[in-house]
């Protein structure tokens, strides 16, 4: 708030909105936004997407759990589990390359 009233104090006496931007450290919309008006507008909150294998990471936990392999191995087996998945009755379907399960699975 206090950035958005000197701005308006710096516009109202000539300064200029690159002027004013290079002063502040911010981009000219940022300027013209606080000219506009002296209330800040609300910031924008992004969602963001899960994960592919959200769904399906207890399941690629389940089978990656009871092995005792090293990781070399483990990771050799990333690309297996949607054919382990297709097989196993009530599993979900990956439907996903080994690329995507390997990083988890090597993790």
């Amino acid at each position: 708030m206090e950035l958005f009233e000197e701005i308006r104090l710096g516009y109202a006496s000539g300064e200029t909105i690159l002027g004013l931007a290079k002063k502040h450290g911010v981009h000219r919309r940022m300027v013209r936004q606080a000219i506009e008006s002296a209330i800040p507008p609300e910031r924008k909150i992004t969602r963001r997407r899960g994960h592919k294998l959200d769904p399906v990471k207890p399941f690629i936990d389940g089978i990656l759990e009871p092995t005792s392999r090293p990781a070399q191995t483990t990771a050799h087996r990333a690309p297996h589990l949607d054919e382990a998945a297709e097989r196993t009755p009530g599993a979900p379907g990956l439907g996903i390359t080994g690329a995507a399960v390997r990083a988890p699975a090597q993790a």
